[in-house]
């Protein structure tokens, strides 16, 4: 065999085996958060799970169904466009379900704007706890970390134009 046939088999066996993790944390992370609303009558602003896709002749779960959020990623909004009411109340709603995440011990993980979604109800729905990070959000060596979420709520309060102090904390850490 090549070596560069070896090298690439290699490459994608680690690609596999990456995404298999990502997967397999977001499926935990999620049903986490199911279990939660469902035991404590409480409500996290995230997708709900919805089932399972399995392979057809294996049966090992290969991914996911959540819920359909309508809206728009947080990153593609017009931040200057937008009132300091509507960012506050955004930033109030990612700082609570944050909060809501790490109670039940959840790491949000890649905490960045595109990973927000602002529903049709201008509600601001939290996605992808697969883990990870992106540069200039958290720093590599925080990743998957509760100072790496903190860090990246820091940096999404910057982007909202919103101090931390106008945004509270819902006090459930």
């Amino acid at each position: 065999m090549h070596k560069w046939l070896k090298w690439m088999i290699l490459r994608y066996n680690k690609s596999i085996l990456a995404m298999a993790t990502v997967l397999e944390r977001e499926l935990v992370n999620l049903q986490k958060i199911r279990m939660a609303c469902l035991s404590h009558q409480t409500s996290i602003r995230v997708p709900q799970l919805l089932g399972y896709v399995r392979h057809s002749e294996t049966g090992r779960i290969i991914g996911f169904l959540r819920e359909w959020v309508p809206g728009d990623r947080l990153k593609n909004i017009d931040i200057s466009m937008t009132t300091a009411r509507r960012r506050q109340s955004w930033a109030s709603q990612i700082r609570e379900t944050v909060d809501k995440l790490h109670a039940i011990e959840v790491i949000w993980g890649d905490v960045k704007v595109s990973n927000v979604i602002v529903d049709t109800e201008d509600n601001a729905m939290l996605i992808d706890f697969g883990g990870g990070f992106t540069e200039g959000w958290v720093h590599k060596e925080l990743a998957d970390t509760l100072e790496g979420d903190e860090q990246g709520i820091k940096n999404i309060m910057d982007f909202l134009g919103v101090k931390e102090e106008e945004a509270p904390s819902s006090g459930l850490m």
